[in-house]
């Protein structure tokens, strides 16, 4: 991916890359310090990427046997540690990533959007409403809410009905801007009105939304963002170390 990453990242995008290539569910990968040398890291950074791995479900760790290579079975495990898109995630499973739906539309403020943005009343905002597919299954709704300029430079996001175009690049590559940081909050909604035509589930159906503002390195906000996860195509994972 073309932003800049963490080298922890750097190192799970290209343990995925290696095991999607080059290994079936039920191999065992070589231990960490062939793997380490083998991507260009040091021995800690690639047991931490592996950690990742782990909670994304891609592997297992085995006492006494090592790392296997899990079954690409069952939900698609999304990391709340790191920033990928969601092609990323769904093709680093072994799963195949299409967009059930893309609308890039101009639209105008309203009080809450304005509220978020701090901006007045009336301006002009982007809206990218996609909904990820994971093997053909609606799987995540994504709407971003961008401004139309940035430090005066137009922006334009409609490259984002391609699959294979990423939200993250296309703002660094308009802006030189990229997002570092996510700030929100999770909750559990239940399915209603544009979701269950979306998502293609019945009313009430249990999804996950994540409200979050996208920030720069210099905490500008970059854009607002409402996403609704399937729970039962979509997990949520989380890797926390304990420091001290």
């Amino acid at each position: 991916m073309a932003m800049v990453r963490t080298l922890k990242a750097q190192a799970a995008a290209a343990l995925r890359e290696i095991i999607r290539d080059e290994y079936r569910p039920g191999d065992r990968l070589p231990p960490e310090a062939k793997l380490a040398e083998r991507i260009g890291v040091s021995r800690n950074t690639a047991r931490e990427a592996l950690a990742d791995l782990v909670v994304e479900g891609l592997v297992e760790r085995k006492w006494g046997v090592g790392t296997i290579v899990r079954e690409r079975t069952g939900p698609v495990t999304v990391s709340l540690n790191e920033i990928l898109s969601f092609q990323q995630v769904i093709d680093g499973h072994g799963h195949e990533a299409t967009l059930a739906h893309a609308a890039v539309e101009p639209m105008t403020s309203d009080e809450g959007l304005e509220k978020l943005f701090d901006i007045a009343p009336g301006t002009a905002l982007w809206l990218v409403e996609r909904v990820f597919a994971v093997d053909g299954t609606p799987a995540v709704l994504i709407r971003d809410y961008a401004s139309t300029h940035y430090h005066d430079e137009e922006f334009d996001p409609r490259s984002l009905v391609d699959v294979g175009v990423s939200m993250l690049d296309v703002i660094r590559e308009q802006t030189g801007q990229r997002i570092a940081r996510l700030q929100g909050a999770l909750d559990p909604v239940l399915a209603d009105g544009t979701t269950v035509a979306l998502l293609e589930v019945p009313a009430g159906f249990p999804l996950v939304r994540v409200k979050q503002a996208c920030l720069s390195a210099h905490e500008t906000v970059l854009l607002h963002t409402e996403v609704y996860y399937r729970t039962d195509v979509i997990t949520l994972g989380l890797n926390r170390v304990v420091r001290g």
